[in-house]
């Protein structure tokens, strides 16, 4: 959705908003904004002004139905920005979702944007800390991996060291990825049928992707 300033009356030329637009992203099953962004860093709105930390956080807790300590935490705050992200009782969890707040200098809010999932009690299985430093040096040093990667400027290959990430339960049964919530494929198992065959004559031509690269 999106609001014009009063003193706009016609749709401007270029399609574009003009500074001061409010634009609007609303889910529509809970009723509470994705986003809200004025064109511009501009506002017009009256009664969006905040005079601290406080009273950001009782607005966001009010407009997300999160609670600041238990379900969000302050990340990084730079100025007029603050950027929230998920936890647990003050524990960061991943994945974590993000909220990025921004004022202008006279305390008018111009950006809000809440992205991603944030826990609830519920989803937590709740037990003391377990792990120690013995328990995670051993796995640490297996995570090193020696990559060897290409410099074209330089024609050769430069070998080097990463530490893949993953996560080690309390209980030290298991490990689980780092990317596990991430689905970089989906399986559709169907097979792809065409009613028609294409008009358009096909040349079939070799491809070479290789590259010289000294070592």
């Amino acid at each position: 959705m999106e609001w014009y300033p009063k003193q706009i009356t016609e749709q401007p030329d270029d399609d574009c908003n003009p500074d001061g637009t409010a634009v609007i992203d609303l889910a529509i099953h809970s009723r509470r904004f994705n986003s809200i962004i004025f064109v511009g860093g501009i506002s017009h709105a009256v009664g969006n002004t905040f005079d601290g930390n406080d009273s950001i956080i009782k607005w966001i807790e009010r407009e997300t139905g999160l609670k600041y300590g238990q379900q969000l935490k302050i990340w990084k705050q730079d100025d007029l920005k603050i950027h929230f992200e998920g936890c647990f009782n003050g524990v960061a969890v991943s994945p974590s979702g993000f909220i990025d707040f921004e004022l202008d200098e006279n305390g008018n809010l111009v950006f809000f944007a809440a992205n991603g999932p944030f826990p609830s009690a519920d989803t937590f299985q709740q037990e003391e800390f377990a792990l120690s430093l013995a328990d995670v040096v051993p796995l640490a040093r297996n995570q090193f991996k020696l990559f060897e990667f290409p410099s074209f400027e330089q024609e050769k290959w430069f070998p080097v060291y990463g530490l893949e990430e993953i996560y080690l339960t309390n209980n030290k049964s298991e490990t689980i990825p780092f990317f596990a919530d991430v689905r970089s494929s989906l399986k559709i198992d169907k097979i792809l049928q065409w009613d028609s065959p294409s008009p358009e004559p096909f040349t079939r031509r070799e491809i070479n992707l290789n590259e010289t690269i000294a070592t």
